[in-house]
């Protein structure tokens, strides 16, 4: 069930239509999105006024010879979907049950500023939302009781899309710094891989811990004793003192240091391989679901017919169980109003109809065929690896040959190279030129090898007759999809086909 499900109508709108133009692109007809949302021409025409009164940063410009509607001026999807769910009363109500400042409905309400009775409707549409995780909602105080591991994890994602702005309003300046300087210098010293979502995560993983630790909310854990992470208190004592006084660790109510690393010491968020080789052997679900990857990806090789050097197939298949906590057969995630993996299957289901539809298929059999029965989150989130890991998979037995050319220096050249060469995958192959021309003629004919050119600058007239992209030095993500959508046209081009 999503949370979107049980916001009010009008701003289940409104998100729709955000999602609508973000997905179909700026311009739009507005019949064809009537429909899609399924709303009435007049409903669709005083919803568009009203995000324009929300957000003054939109802007629309209608042009009535084609029915279109334009945005000139669009925030990014994130931003004001995060900011149209986060002003409902029902996601205002669920950080007052994170904290648990208030003991009965009626406090709730006051602390809402609405009615007793409108407060008892909404208790109750969320007590509905929770049911199918095994969660309820207990008075004295008002507060989430249940599956912890569920609750945790609703509340990272909840403050990753729905409330990213207000994580540091939860802590102290000083609280936050040690937090920060906790977990840089604990998981370096691990040879945790850098990565600044990696850091994100645990750091707010870290977060949602401490709140609920503090209202007396642990994990159930016989033994916090990890298979591969050295003991904090051992190798970073200061650290580990210090945020120990910042947080007020060792207070009567028996905080636990590494029950606030739950995703870690649990193994649901793997910091490098080293951390996967480790627990193999004693975490039978993370066991179970490494022969299940391995064998996928096995069969994903022979379906799709990739040529994977065993470099390669190592690292994809680290990345598979790296954040593996939805991949979990007893965990059944919390869906919220929008998440990124969405985002990114819409765009593909867009960009390579035709591959995406196969690769689902595929998937689905696959999963119908193991003994676990994987839910279709699961199914969801093994196809968002597969396309985000193995993006070979999308273009079928079609090759690409690509010529990058820069402006800037030649390391700049390879940089952009290896970005979308990781980006399209291996039969997408990329290359530089090599050296200077003597004649224009063998330019000519090195550049008739190739099925596209980037180029960073414009060339001169008489190159027009070859396929140039032109990109930005660096590259951004409107690059990313203006490429996706070029290399889209190029497959059907070699397949003699069109899209539809």
């Amino acid at each position: 069930m999503e949370l979107l499900s049980i916001l009010p109508k009008k701003t289940q709108r409104l998100y729709a239509i955000m999602s609508y133009l973000y997905f179909q692109g700026p311009t739009v007809d507005e019949q064809k999105m009537a429909q899609k949302i399924g709303t009435t021409l007049g409903q669709l025409t005083l919803d568009l006024q009203e995000l324009t009164l929300l957000f003054p940063e939109i802007k629309f410009s209608p042009d009535k010879a084609k029915n279109q509607q334009k945005i000139t001026s669009p925030l990014g999807f994130d931003s004001i979907s995060s900011r149209l769910i986060a002003g409902t009363m029902e996601v205002r109500l669920l950080p007052l049950l994170l904290f648990e400042k208030h003991d009965t409905q009626t406090q709730l309400a006051d602390a809402l500023y609405i009615s007793t009775s409108n407060c008892n409707r909404l208790i109750f549409k969320l007590e509905t939302f929770f049911r199918v995780q095994n969660i309820k909602i207990k008075t004295r105080p008002m507060r989430l009781e249940g599956d912890e591991l569920a609750i945790r994890n609703f509340y990272c994602h909840f403050l990753r899309e729905i409330r990213p702005s207000q994580e540091s309003s939860f802590l102290s300046m000083e609280q936050e710094v040690a937090m920060e300087r906790f977990l840089y210098d604990y998981f370096r010293h691990n040879q945790a891989e850098e990565s600044y979502g990696l850091r994100n995560r645990l750091f707010r993983s870290l977060l949602v811990a401490y709140i609920r630790q503090k209202s007396q909310h642990f994990l159930k854990q016989e033994h916090w004793q990890h298979p591969y992470l050295k003991d904090p208190q051992v190798t970073h004592p200061y650290q580990v003192a210090h945020l120990t006084s910042q947080l007020k660790l060792n207070d009567p109510q028996g905080m636990r240091l590494p029950d606030l690393m739950w995703l870690t010491y649990g193994n649901f968020q793997l910091v490098n391989q080293g951390h996967l080789a480790s627990v193999l052997a004693k975490d039978c679900d993370l066991t179970n679901l490494s022969c299940f990857i391995e064998n996928y990806l096995q069969d994903a090789a022979t379906e799709f017919a990739l040529q994977l050097p065993n470099s390669k197939k190592v690292a994809v298949y680290y990345r598979f169980l790296q954040d593996n906590l939805e991949l979990r057969p007893q965990i059944t995630p919390v869906v919220l109003a929008h998440r990124p993996i969405d985002s990114f299957l819409d765009k593909a289901q867009n960009y390579y109809p035709d591959s995406t539809q196969k690769i689902t298929e595929f998937i689905t059999d696959y999963c119908q065929k193991s003994e676990d029965k994987p839910s279709r989150t699961f199914e969801k989130r093994l196809l968002y690896l597969t396309l985000n890991e193995l993006p070979e998979t999308v273009f079928g037995p079609e090759e690409l040959n690509i010529l990058l050319m820069s402006n800037l220096d030649p390391s700049h050249t390879q940089k952009m190279k290896e970005t979308l060469q990781t980006h399209f995958g291996r039969k997408a192959h990329f290359s530089t030129i090599p050296a200077l021309f003597s004649e224009e003629e063998m330019m000519f004919d090195y550049f008739s090898k190739y099925d596209l050119i980037i180029s960073t600058f414009t060339l001169a007239q008489h190159f027009d007759h070859y396929p140039l992209f032109l990109m930005e030095p660096f590259i951004t993500f409107p690059d990313l999809e203006r490429l996706h959508r070029k290399i889209q046209e190029l497959i059907h081009q070699k397949r003699g086909t069109y899209p539809s």
